[in-house]
């Protein structure tokens, strides 16, 4: 809005009342009316922004689904041995169907034959899930790529550790990994002196101290620092006027932050 024409309309008020306060209230109101056309602006610049990131990274902006990354995620473990087959493909058609309309299992389908056909970012992928599915969700994403992975006949080893890493990702707790794993996954003797030797107990202590972004060898006061320090910048009082998807990335982060910093005192007998 031109500045002439608000100072203008500030001299005509105070001409035609005598009061100064009715002028400076003309001021403020375009003032105010100036702030929600920049807001305006800026959603509209920050949607602009958002439809060419799914452009260059291969979605448009109509595939901004919370299934996407699941989609990826089952074309990763699909891709994980080097084969997949038509059960496989049936597995993840049906899967759709009990949760989406024909036309969306389709489209999403048609997303897995592309996605088959490069690598693909596990980062990413659960980073999407992340936003759009709470922790009690992720725990039956795990157990759906199992069945997924198992539904060619068998678990593979690069299958499996293909979704434990997923679950790494996904923060998944330890004990439920292992459980759902148990239940499609039998390791071999060898595996087994393999897994033993290079220490690997399958628990993600390391993801926490992550989280934290300590090393393991970190003492207790400098846990206890690094998690106050990261629980005050994403304390969700703290984002309440940022956007909302900023606003879920703290809370989720949050509520990762408390967990990792929950299993870390178990394992070190914090108090």
């Amino acid at each position: 809005m031109s500045s002439v024409f608000k100072w203008l309309a500030a001299f005509l008020v105070l001409y035609l009342t005598k009061s100064p306060a009715s002028a400076l209230i003309v001021l403020i109101l375009f003032y105010i009316i100036e702030l929600i056309r920049s807001d305006e602006t800026i959603v509209n610049q920050q949607k602009a922004n958002t439809s060419r990131g799914y452009q260059q990274t291969g979605y448009t902006s109509s595939e901004n689904n919370s299934d996407i990354g699941l989609v990826v995620l089952c074309a990763i473990i699909m891709n994980a041995d080097g084969q997949y087959t038509a059960t496989q493909f049936n597995y993840v058609r049906q899967f759709l169907a009990k949760n989406f309309d024909s036309v969306h299992v389709a489209k999403r389908m048609t997303l897995l034959d592309r996605l088959l056909l490069k690598q693909n970012n596990i980062d990413d992928a659960c980073r999407r899930v992340m936003y759009y599915t709470p922790i009690e969700s992720r725990y039956k994403i795990i157990d759906f790529l199992f069945g997924l992975a198992a539904a060619d006949g068998s678990v593979s080893f690069k299958e499996m550790k293909t979704i434990q890493t997923i679950a790494s990702h996904l923060y998944v707790d330890a004990a439920i990994f292992l459980r759902i794993k148990q239940m499609y996954y039998k390791e071999s003797d060898n595996q087994q002196s393999y897994r033993t030797a290079q220490t690997t107990s399958y628990t993600f202590i390391d993801t926490y101290y992550a989280i934290l972004k300590v090393s393991k060898t970190a003492t207790d006061v400098e846990i206890k620092t690094a998690y106050r320090k990261l629980v005050l910048k994403y304390h969700p009082d703290r984002w309440l006027h940022q956007p909302i998807k900023d606003q879920e990335i703290a809370r989720q982060k949050f509520q990762e932050l408390q967990v990792a910093y929950d299993k870390i005192k178990t394992e070190r007998g914090l108090n």
